[in-house]
């Protein structure tokens, strides 16, 4: 990634900075979310607490390639 990171134009810098900054923010939420239903005294639902791991790994996945390819 650091290797490429330095080869990559202006454009994929900032593409992976605004899809990096989404994925921040929408996973702040989902884990926030989470965190919610457990303070009010609820077990997060399992496949809830999956899919979100899940997405995290797709996104994650999709960042990096806007780098790497």
């Amino acid at each position: 990634m650091a290797a490429a990171w330095h080869d990559a134009g202006d454009a994929k810098r900032r593409l992976f900075g605004n899809r990096s900054a989404q994925l921040v923010g929408a996973t702040a939420a989902g884990v926030e979310a989470l965190l919610d239903e457990r303070q009010r005294g609820r077990e997060p639902h399992q496949e809830a607490s999956q899919a979100l791991v899940d997405q995290i790994r797709r996104e994650l996945a999709a960042v990096s390639k806007l780098i790497v390819g």
